[in-house]
Protein backbone atom coordinates (compact mmCIF):
# COMPACT_ATOMS: atom_id res chain seq x y z
CA UNK A 1 0.00 0.00 0.00
CA UNK A 2 1.66 3.24 -1.11
CA UNK A 3 2.43 5.87 1.79
CA UNK A 4 -0.12 9.35 1.59
CA UNK A 5 1.20 12.67 1.83
CA UNK A 6 -0.30 14.68 5.08
CA UNK A 7 -1.86 17.84 4.13
CA UNK A 8 -0.38 20.71 3.40
CA UNK A 9 -1.07 24.22 5.16
CA UNK A 10 -1.15 27.30 2.86
CA UNK A 11 -1.43 30.52 4.17
CA UNK A 12 -3.43 33.62 2.47
CA UNK A 13 -3.78 37.21 3.59
CA UNK A 14 -5.97 40.10 3.13
CA UNK A 15 -6.73 42.62 1.90
CA UNK A 16 -4.25 41.96 -1.01
CA UNK A 17 -2.10 44.75 -1.89
CA UNK A 18 -0.22 47.33 -0.51
CA UNK A 19 -0.37 46.88 3.56
CA UNK A 20 -0.46 50.60 5.34
CA UNK A 21 1.02 51.35 8.99
CA UNK A 22 -1.61 51.61 10.98
CA UNK A 23 -4.21 49.10 9.59
CA UNK A 24 -5.29 45.25 11.20
CA UNK A 25 -4.53 42.73 8.23
CA UNK A 26 -6.03 39.17 8.41
CA UNK A 27 -4.07 35.73 8.00
CA UNK A 28 -6.13 32.71 7.30
CA UNK A 29 -4.76 29.00 7.58
CA UNK A 30 -6.30 26.23 4.65
CA UNK A 31 -5.48 22.55 5.37
CA UNK A 32 -7.61 20.61 3.25
CA UNK A 33 -9.86 17.23 3.77
CA UNK A 34 -9.88 17.79 7.27
CA UNK A 35 -12.24 20.67 9.80
CA UNK A 36 -10.96 19.43 13.03
CA UNK A 37 -7.82 21.68 12.90
CA UNK A 38 -5.66 23.24 15.46
CA UNK A 39 -3.52 25.91 14.12
CA UNK A 40 -0.27 27.29 15.33
CA UNK A 41 1.42 30.35 13.93
CA UNK A 42 4.84 31.29 13.91
CA UNK A 43 6.76 34.62 13.43
CA UNK A 44 10.12 35.32 12.03
CA UNK A 45 10.52 31.37 13.07
CA UNK A 46 9.51 31.93 16.67
CA UNK A 47 6.48 30.45 18.23
CA UNK A 48 3.25 32.80 18.34
CA UNK A 49 -0.27 32.33 18.03
CA UNK A 50 -2.30 28.88 18.47
CA UNK A 51 -5.92 28.70 17.70
CA UNK A 52 -8.95 26.64 16.80
CA UNK A 53 -10.24 29.24 14.25
CA UNK A 54 -8.29 29.58 10.59
CA UNK A 55 -7.92 33.16 10.89
CA UNK A 56 -5.36 35.39 13.31
CA UNK A 57 -5.47 39.24 13.34
CA UNK A 58 -2.13 41.19 13.31
CA UNK A 59 -1.22 45.07 13.49
CA UNK A 60 1.00 47.14 11.19
CA UNK A 61 3.82 47.70 11.70
CA UNK A 62 4.11 46.23 15.07
CA UNK A 63 3.63 42.86 14.02
CA UNK A 64 5.49 42.93 10.84
CA UNK A 65 7.24 39.71 9.79
CA UNK A 66 7.37 36.31 7.88
CA UNK A 67 4.87 34.13 8.78
CA UNK A 68 3.96 30.46 9.26
CA UNK A 69 1.23 27.85 10.00
CA UNK A 70 0.72 24.46 11.09
CA UNK A 71 -1.92 22.10 11.88
CA UNK A 72 -2.46 19.10 14.20
CA UNK A 73 -5.18 16.93 15.19
CA UNK A 74 -6.12 14.32 17.40
CA UNK A 75 -6.34 11.77 14.85
CA UNK A 76 -4.47 10.50 12.31
CA UNK A 77 -3.10 12.07 10.47
CA UNK A 78 -2.30 14.10 13.40
CA UNK A 79 -0.39 16.93 11.60
CA UNK A 80 0.02 19.04 8.36
CA UNK A 81 2.91 19.78 6.13
CA UNK A 82 4.31 23.48 7.19
CA UNK A 83 3.06 26.12 5.16
CA UNK A 84 5.49 28.37 2.99
CA UNK A 85 6.26 31.52 4.54
CA UNK A 86 4.62 34.28 3.94
CA UNK A 87 6.08 38.30 4.30
CA UNK A 88 4.05 41.07 6.10
CA UNK A 89 5.69 44.24 5.33
CA UNK A 90 3.47 47.53 5.77
CA UNK A 91 4.00 51.07 3.81
CA UNK A 92 3.62 54.08 5.70
CA UNK A 93 1.09 56.31 5.22
CA UNK A 94 1.14 59.31 3.03
CA UNK A 95 2.50 61.80 4.57
CA UNK A 96 0.21 65.06 5.10
CA UNK A 97 2.38 68.47 4.93
CA UNK A 98 0.35 71.62 6.35
CA UNK A 99 1.11 75.31 5.75
CA UNK A 100 -0.47 78.76 6.44
CA UNK A 101 -0.19 82.02 4.66
CA UNK A 102 0.80 84.59 5.77
CA UNK A 103 1.37 84.09 9.62
CA UNK A 104 1.15 85.52 11.76
CA UNK A 105 -2.22 87.28 10.81
CA UNK A 106 -3.57 90.49 11.85
CA UNK A 107 -7.83 91.42 12.28
CA UNK A 108 -9.32 91.50 9.86
CA UNK A 109 -7.01 89.88 7.93
CA UNK A 110 -7.47 86.55 5.33
CA UNK A 111 -5.51 83.69 5.99
CA UNK A 112 -5.32 80.57 3.51
CA UNK A 113 -4.20 76.78 5.22
CA UNK A 114 -3.02 74.40 2.54
CA UNK A 115 -2.96 70.67 3.19
CA UNK A 116 -1.03 68.77 0.64
CA UNK A 117 -0.43 64.99 0.69
CA UNK A 118 2.72 63.47 -0.99
CA UNK A 119 0.24 61.52 -3.57
CA UNK A 120 -1.01 62.02 -6.92
CA UNK A 121 -4.40 60.59 -6.00
CA UNK A 122 -6.96 62.83 -5.46
CA UNK A 123 -7.59 63.58 -1.41
CA UNK A 124 -10.62 65.17 0.20
CA UNK A 125 -9.37 66.81 3.55
CA UNK A 126 -10.37 66.97 7.10
CA UNK A 127 -9.00 70.23 9.36
CA UNK A 128 -8.55 70.37 13.32
CA UNK A 129 -8.20 73.15 15.52
CA UNK A 130 -6.48 72.54 19.18
CA UNK A 131 -7.72 68.83 19.48
CA UNK A 132 -8.03 66.07 16.94
CA UNK A 133 -11.93 65.47 17.72
CA UNK A 134 -12.64 69.43 17.28
CA UNK A 135 -13.00 69.24 13.72
CA UNK A 136 -13.58 72.67 11.68
CA UNK A 137 -16.33 73.13 9.35
CA UNK A 138 -17.63 75.14 6.57
CA UNK A 139 -19.22 78.55 7.97
CA UNK A 140 -19.45 81.74 6.97
CA UNK A 141 -16.02 82.57 8.06
CA UNK A 142 -14.44 78.99 7.32
CA UNK A 143 -14.46 77.99 3.19
CA UNK A 144 -13.07 74.81 2.50
CA UNK A 145 -12.37 74.60 -0.94
CA UNK A 146 -10.24 71.15 -2.37
CA UNK A 147 -7.11 71.67 -0.03
CA UNK A 148 -7.63 75.14 1.11
CA UNK A 149 -8.99 76.19 4.09
CA UNK A 150 -9.70 79.96 4.33
CA UNK A 151 -10.68 82.26 7.24
CA UNK A 152 -11.55 85.57 6.33
CA UNK A 153 -12.02 88.90 8.59
CA UNK A 154 -9.51 86.70 11.49
CA UNK A 155 -10.62 87.32 14.69
CA UNK A 156 -8.75 86.68 18.18
CA UNK A 157 -11.17 83.31 18.87
CA UNK A 158 -9.23 81.97 14.97
CA UNK A 159 -5.78 81.54 16.96
CA UNK A 160 -4.63 78.31 18.10
CA UNK A 161 -3.19 74.99 16.68
CA UNK A 162 -4.64 73.71 13.94
CA UNK A 163 -3.58 70.33 11.71
CA UNK A 164 -5.23 68.37 8.81
CA UNK A 165 -5.90 64.65 7.23
CA UNK A 166 -6.41 63.10 3.80
CA UNK A 167 -9.26 60.97 3.62
CA UNK A 168 -10.61 59.18 0.74
CA UNK A 169 -12.89 56.29 0.02
CA UNK A 170 -9.77 54.11 -1.79
CA UNK A 171 -6.80 52.35 -0.03
CA UNK A 172 -5.48 53.80 1.90
CA UNK A 173 -8.45 55.83 3.14
CA UNK A 174 -6.87 58.03 5.00
CA UNK A 175 -2.68 59.70 5.08
CA UNK A 176 -0.62 60.41 8.77
CA UNK A 177 -2.20 63.71 10.19
CA UNK A 178 0.02 66.92 9.35
CA UNK A 179 2.04 68.35 11.67
CA UNK A 180 0.90 71.08 13.82
CA UNK A 181 0.93 74.90 13.24
CA UNK A 182 0.47 77.73 15.35
CA UNK A 183 -1.57 79.95 14.13
CA UNK A 184 -1.13 83.73 15.60
CA UNK A 185 -3.82 86.52 15.21
CA UNK A 186 -1.88 89.78 16.51
CA UNK A 187 -4.55 92.26 18.34
CA UNK A 188 -3.67 95.44 16.51
CA UNK A 189 -2.92 96.93 12.74
CA UNK A 190 0.14 96.81 11.75
CA UNK A 191 1.83 100.43 10.67
CA UNK A 192 4.40 101.29 8.45
CA UNK A 193 7.93 103.58 8.88
CA UNK A 194 9.01 105.98 5.60
CA UNK A 195 12.05 107.41 5.54
CA UNK A 196 14.45 108.97 2.62
CA UNK A 197 18.06 108.69 2.45
CA UNK A 198 17.93 112.57 1.91
CA UNK A 199 15.41 115.32 2.32
CA UNK A 200 16.99 117.97 0.50
CA UNK A 201 17.71 117.45 -3.33
CA UNK A 202 18.74 118.94 -6.51
CA UNK A 203 17.64 118.45 -10.11
CA UNK A 204 18.87 115.75 -11.58
CA UNK A 205 19.57 113.85 -8.10
CA UNK A 206 17.92 110.45 -7.68
CA UNK A 207 16.19 110.14 -3.87
CA UNK A 208 15.40 106.56 -2.35
CA UNK A 209 12.49 106.11 0.05
CA UNK A 210 12.18 103.02 2.33
CA UNK A 211 8.33 101.96 3.66
CA UNK A 212 8.78 99.03 6.39
CA UNK A 213 6.99 96.53 7.67
CA UNK A 214 6.63 93.94 10.40
CA UNK A 215 6.39 90.94 9.54
CA UNK A 216 6.63 89.81 5.17
CA UNK A 217 4.58 89.44 1.84
CA UNK A 218 3.49 92.92 1.48
CA UNK A 219 3.47 94.79 -0.93
CA UNK A 220 4.08 98.72 -1.06
CA UNK A 221 2.02 101.46 -2.53
CA UNK A 222 3.12 105.20 -2.62
CA UNK A 223 1.46 108.31 -1.96
CA UNK A 224 2.64 112.14 -2.92
CA UNK A 225 0.28 115.11 -1.65
CA UNK A 226 -2.53 113.18 -0.33
CA UNK A 227 -2.78 109.85 1.36
CA UNK A 228 -5.95 108.71 0.17
CA UNK A 229 -5.24 109.87 -3.28
CA UNK A 230 -4.29 107.05 -6.22
CA UNK A 231 -1.15 105.52 -5.45
CA UNK A 232 2.50 107.14 -7.58
CA UNK A 233 3.17 103.82 -7.69
CA UNK A 234 3.08 99.81 -6.76
CA UNK A 235 6.07 98.02 -5.60
CA UNK A 236 7.01 94.61 -4.15
CA UNK A 237 10.21 96.03 -2.68
CA UNK A 238 10.04 97.79 0.20
CA UNK A 239 11.67 100.71 -1.37
CA UNK A 240 10.82 103.46 -4.35
CA UNK A 241 13.70 105.59 -6.24
CA UNK A 242 12.99 108.67 -7.96
CA UNK A 243 15.47 109.08 -10.70
CA UNK A 244 16.55 112.24 -12.51
CA UNK A 245 14.18 114.10 -10.16
CA UNK A 246 12.73 117.32 -10.94
CA UNK A 247 11.39 120.66 -8.85
CA UNK A 248 8.02 118.92 -9.59
CA UNK A 249 9.10 116.24 -7.87
CA UNK A 250 9.36 117.71 -4.68
CA UNK A 251 6.53 117.51 -2.17
CA UNK A 252 5.07 115.21 0.63
CA UNK A 253 5.13 111.89 0.45
CA UNK A 254 3.67 108.47 2.36
CA UNK A 255 3.60 104.96 2.24
CA UNK A 256 1.36 101.85 3.20
CA UNK A 257 1.33 98.00 2.44
CA UNK A 258 -0.79 95.37 1.64
CA UNK A 259 -1.22 91.81 1.33
CA UNK A 260 -3.80 88.68 0.52
CA UNK A 261 -7.22 88.97 -1.61
CA UNK A 262 -9.20 91.03 -0.90
CA UNK A 263 -6.34 93.28 0.03
CA UNK A 264 -5.63 94.06 3.74
CA UNK A 265 -3.41 97.21 4.30
CA UNK A 266 -1.65 98.67 7.17
CA UNK A 267 -2.26 101.93 8.49
CA UNK A 268 -0.67 104.66 6.33
CA UNK A 269 3.17 106.23 7.48
CA UNK A 270 3.83 109.68 8.98
CA UNK A 271 4.79 111.53 5.88
CA UNK A 272 8.51 112.25 4.61
CA UNK A 273 8.97 115.47 3.07
CA UNK A 274 11.41 116.18 -0.29
CA UNK A 275 12.44 119.47 -1.47
CA UNK A 276 13.78 119.48 -4.62
CA UNK A 277 15.50 123.12 -6.10
CA UNK A 278 16.87 123.79 -9.50
CA UNK A 279 20.96 122.91 -9.47
CA UNK A 280 23.04 125.39 -9.28
CA UNK A 281 25.11 126.27 -12.89
CA UNK A 282 28.92 126.72 -12.92
CA UNK A 283 30.23 129.93 -15.22
CA UNK A 284 33.76 129.71 -15.71
CA UNK A 285 35.88 133.15 -16.66
CA UNK A 286 38.84 133.07 -17.80
CA UNK A 287 40.33 136.42 -16.28
CA UNK A 288 42.79 138.02 -19.00
CA UNK A 289 42.36 141.18 -21.40
CA UNK A 290 44.37 139.65 -24.07
CA UNK A 291 42.72 137.13 -26.63
CA UNK A 292 46.33 135.51 -26.91
CA UNK A 293 48.29 133.71 -23.83
CA UNK A 294 51.61 133.16 -24.15
CA UNK A 295 54.53 130.93 -22.79
CA UNK A 296 55.58 132.12 -18.98
CA UNK A 297 52.51 134.60 -18.42
CA UNK A 298 50.12 134.21 -15.26
CA UNK A 299 46.36 132.88 -16.47
CA UNK A 300 43.53 133.28 -13.67
CA UNK A 301 40.15 131.16 -13.97
CA UNK A 302 37.17 131.63 -11.76
CA UNK A 303 34.11 129.79 -11.12
CA UNK A 304 31.02 131.27 -9.98
CA UNK A 305 28.52 128.95 -9.03
CA UNK A 306 25.09 130.41 -9.53
CA UNK A 307 21.52 129.66 -7.32
CA UNK A 308 20.86 126.91 -5.48
CA UNK A 309 21.21 129.15 -2.03
CA UNK A 310 24.32 127.08 -1.07
CA UNK A 311 28.05 128.24 -0.29
CA UNK A 312 30.71 127.12 0.94
CA UNK A 313 31.30 125.34 -2.22
CA UNK A 314 34.49 123.34 -2.71
CA UNK A 315 35.41 123.59 -6.84
CA UNK A 316 36.37 121.19 -9.31
CA UNK A 317 38.37 121.86 -11.91
CA UNK A 318 39.40 119.83 -15.25
CA UNK A 319 41.16 119.96 -18.29
CA UNK A 320 39.86 117.95 -21.36
CA UNK A 321 37.79 115.79 -19.08
CA UNK A 322 40.50 115.00 -16.30
CA UNK A 323 40.64 116.16 -12.85
CA UNK A 324 43.67 118.73 -12.45
CA UNK A 325 42.65 120.90 -9.26
CA UNK A 326 40.48 120.91 -6.44
CA UNK A 327 39.66 123.54 -3.77
CA UNK A 328 37.49 126.01 -1.92
CA UNK A 329 39.28 128.72 -3.41
CA UNK A 330 36.71 129.83 -6.51
CA UNK A 331 40.05 131.01 -8.86
CA UNK A 332 42.71 128.55 -10.21
CA UNK A 333 45.96 130.18 -10.75
CA UNK A 334 48.35 128.70 -12.99
CA UNK A 335 52.17 130.69 -13.26
CA UNK A 336 53.77 130.25 -14.96
CA UNK A 337 52.08 129.05 -17.91
CA UNK A 338 52.99 126.42 -20.51
CA UNK A 339 51.99 125.48 -23.82
CA UNK A 340 51.33 121.77 -22.16
CA UNK A 341 48.60 123.87 -20.59
CA UNK A 342 46.61 124.36 -23.00
CA UNK A 343 43.22 122.44 -23.38
CA UNK A 344 39.31 122.81 -22.79
CA UNK A 345 38.83 123.49 -19.12
CA UNK A 346 35.17 122.99 -17.54
CA UNK A 347 34.43 123.77 -13.15
CA UNK A 348 31.92 123.03 -11.11
CA UNK A 349 30.87 123.43 -7.31
CA UNK A 350 30.82 120.81 -4.77
CA UNK A 351 29.00 120.61 -1.55
CA UNK A 352 28.78 117.15 0.28
CA UNK A 353 27.11 114.83 -2.33
CA UNK A 354 25.67 117.92 -4.09
CA UNK A 355 27.05 119.08 -7.79
CA UNK A 356 26.37 121.95 -9.72
CA UNK A 357 25.87 121.45 -13.20
CA UNK A 358 29.53 121.39 -15.41
CA UNK A 359 30.48 125.03 -16.92
CA UNK A 360 30.63 125.73 -20.42
CA UNK A 361 34.05 124.16 -21.63
CA UNK A 362 36.79 127.42 -22.04
CA UNK A 363 39.14 127.19 -24.51
CA UNK A 364 42.81 127.86 -23.25
CA UNK A 365 45.70 127.77 -26.09
CA UNK A 366 48.63 129.02 -24.87
CA UNK A 367 51.26 129.86 -27.41
CA UNK A 368 55.70 130.51 -27.64
CA UNK A 369 56.36 134.20 -27.44
CA UNK A 370 56.67 135.76 -30.31
CA UNK A 371 59.73 137.60 -31.83
CA UNK A 372 60.29 141.36 -32.13
CA UNK A 373 61.32 142.53 -35.45
CA UNK A 374 63.89 145.67 -36.10
CA UNK A 375 64.37 147.37 -39.23
CA UNK A 376 65.61 150.71 -39.83
CA UNK A 377 64.72 153.18 -42.75
CA UNK A 378 66.24 154.79 -44.63
CA UNK A 379 69.17 152.27 -44.11
CA UNK A 380 71.92 154.42 -45.41
CA UNK A 381 72.17 157.92 -43.73
CA UNK A 382 74.03 161.09 -44.35
CA UNK A 383 74.82 163.38 -41.50
CA UNK A 384 72.45 165.09 -39.55
CA UNK A 385 70.04 162.98 -41.31
CA UNK A 386 66.41 161.98 -39.03
CA UNK A 387 66.53 157.69 -39.27
CA UNK A 388 62.86 155.81 -37.84
CA UNK A 389 63.40 152.49 -36.48
CA UNK A 390 60.44 150.13 -36.46
CA UNK A 391 59.53 147.68 -34.04
CA UNK A 392 57.37 144.97 -35.48
CA UNK A 393 55.70 141.38 -33.82
CA UNK A 394 53.27 138.75 -35.33
CA UNK A 395 50.72 140.33 -37.06
CA UNK A 396 47.82 138.08 -35.27
CA UNK A 397 49.14 139.52 -31.95
CA UNK A 398 47.73 143.23 -30.77
CA UNK A 399 47.83 145.32 -27.94
CA UNK A 400 51.45 145.44 -27.44
CA UNK A 401 53.62 148.12 -26.20
CA UNK A 402 56.93 149.07 -27.58
CA UNK A 403 60.08 149.86 -25.52
CA UNK A 404 63.76 150.87 -27.04
CA UNK A 405 66.99 150.55 -25.52
CA UNK A 406 70.56 151.24 -27.22
CA UNK A 407 73.25 148.45 -26.71
CA UNK A 408 76.88 149.46 -24.43
CA UNK A 409 79.41 148.02 -23.13
CA UNK A 410 78.46 145.73 -20.55
CA UNK A 411 77.92 147.45 -17.68
CA UNK A 412 76.48 145.92 -14.18
CA UNK A 413 72.85 146.45 -13.55
CA UNK A 414 71.79 146.71 -17.09
CA UNK A 415 70.26 144.06 -18.67
CA UNK A 416 72.47 142.28 -20.82
CA UNK A 417 71.80 140.77 -24.31
CA UNK A 418 72.66 137.20 -24.98
CA UNK A 419 76.36 138.45 -26.13
CA UNK A 420 77.01 138.49 -22.26
CA UNK A 421 79.73 141.73 -23.08
CA UNK A 422 76.85 143.76 -24.10
CA UNK A 423 74.41 145.87 -22.10
CA UNK A 424 71.44 147.31 -23.22
CA UNK A 425 70.09 150.84 -21.71
CA UNK A 426 66.74 152.17 -22.46
CA UNK A 427 66.55 155.42 -24.37
CA UNK A 428 65.37 158.53 -21.90
CA UNK A 429 62.00 158.83 -23.73
CA UNK A 430 61.04 155.25 -23.99
CA UNK A 431 61.01 154.33 -20.72
CA UNK A 432 57.41 153.24 -20.07
CA UNK A 433 56.96 151.83 -23.32
CA UNK A 434 54.21 153.40 -26.01
CA UNK A 435 52.04 152.22 -28.43
CA UNK A 436 53.72 153.42 -31.54
CA UNK A 437 55.61 150.84 -33.35
CA UNK A 438 57.81 153.41 -34.44
CA UNK A 439 61.21 155.44 -33.25
CA UNK A 440 62.67 158.58 -34.85
CA UNK A 441 66.61 159.23 -34.08
CA UNK A 442 66.61 163.09 -34.98
CA UNK A 443 68.64 163.83 -36.17
CA UNK A 444 71.18 160.82 -36.33
CA UNK A 445 74.18 161.81 -34.47
CA UNK A 446 75.19 158.15 -32.63
CA UNK A 447 76.17 155.27 -34.28
CA UNK A 448 75.76 152.35 -32.63
CA UNK A 449 73.34 149.30 -31.75
CA UNK A 450 69.50 149.60 -31.20
CA UNK A 451 67.23 147.21 -29.88
CA UNK A 452 63.39 147.09 -29.38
Amino acid sequence: MLPTALPRATVSVSPLGLLYSGKTVTLQCDIPDYTDWTYHWSRNNQPGYTTHGKTINISLPDQDGQYQCVGTRRDRPQQSQLSGTVLIRSTALPKAELSVEPNPVFPGETVTLTCSVESDSIWNYQWYKDRTDNVVSQSVRHTITGDNLSISRAAESDQGLYLCQGERRSRPTSSQQSNVITLTVNDYQPSTTLTSDKEDVITGDSVTLTCTVESSGWKFYWYRHRPDSTPVTTTSGYSYTLSWVSVSDGGQYWCRAGRGDPVYYTLYSDPVQINVTERPVAVLTLQTNWSQIFRGETVTMRCDIQGGGYSDWQYEWHNDRKSVYSNTNPEYRISPVYTSNSGSYTCQGVKGNKRSETSDAVQLTVSYKPKAVLSVSPQWLNPGDSVTLSCEVDKTSTGWRFSWYRTVLYRAGLPSLSDSSYSVETLSDSSTGTTESFYTLSPAGHTGGYVC
